[in-house]
């Protein structure tokens, strides 16, 4: 043939069964930026990804796949195993990049290490950095209570003309 067909990705869902509560992002997973670790209960991430599922297309195969299985992994979770379940790399590039909007909402929370508390409402701020051109660089930041750093991360926002 003159052309390749490209490989058909499988994804395999972790075998250890879903528990009452999921690691979405944090140190554990050496996530740029996060300075805690954030949890959500697997209730309140099952009503997320529903609504996230029946907005977003796109991504990887590997991805695609692993979003709808992953729903159903979620909801067949141990509520009574209070054990806190680890997300796969796959599953963590789905999940992470909403992890602080999740806990703006309220739906998940962080654990502060430095405070050895956890935390459903932070405080946030933005900063300017610097402008270059029709390029302009931020920090988003969310601190808990006592002012330890929860996440940090510098931003770029490009204009077109």
């Amino acid at each position: 043939m003159w052309f390749s067909k490209k490989p058909n990705p499988k994804y395999l869902l972790p075998t250890k069964r879903c528990t009452s509560t999921v690691l979405i992002a944090g140190e554990k997973y050496n996530n740029k930026g996060f300075y805690a670790d954030v949890y959500i209960k697997t209730s309140l991430l099952v009503e997320w990804l529903e609504d996230y599922l029946s907005s977003v297309s796109g991504g990887s195969e590997i991805v695609k796949i692993c979003r709808n299985q992953m729903l159903i992994w979620l909801k067949e979770a141990d509520e009574l195993d209070k054990s806190v379940t680890v997300l796969d790399s796959v599953q963590q590039e789905i999940i992470r990049p909403h992890a602080m909007d999740l806990v703006s909402k309220g739906r998940a929370y962080v654990y502060c290490k430095e405070c050895s508390e956890s935390y459903t409402s932070l405080v946030s701020t933005s900063d300017n950095l610097s402008k270059s051109g029709d390029e302009r660089f931020f920090s988003l930041s969310y601190k808990c209570p006592n002012e330890h750093f929860i996440y940090q991360n510098e931003h770029m926002i490009r204009y077109i003309k």
